[in-house]
């Protein structure tokens, strides 16, 4: 798999990308676990299967716009 900095730039909008996942929704191991991975759905980023699955927003949230306040807000 690629390295995190990849990682951040290709997959920082997804919300399947661990980092993006609100951890008080996880117990401790669940969320140890899922941050030692690239995807919750193991896909290699920019590959067919991230693709597939990639999803940037939500009923609930849509990361480009909170990554946009945020950009915004340095």
């Amino acid at each position: 798999m690629s390295g995190k900095n990849n990682s951040d730039e290709l997959c920082g909008g997804c919300i399947y990308y661990p980092p993006n996942l609100p951890r008080e929704y996880y117990s401790p191991a669940d969320w140890q676990a899922l941050q030692a991975m690239e995807c919750v759905h193991e896909c290699l980023p920019a590959s067919e299967c991230c693709g597939a699955m990639r999803k940037t927003h939500c009923d609930l949230v849509d990361l480009r716009e909170v990554q946009a306040t945020l950009k915004n807000n340095d």
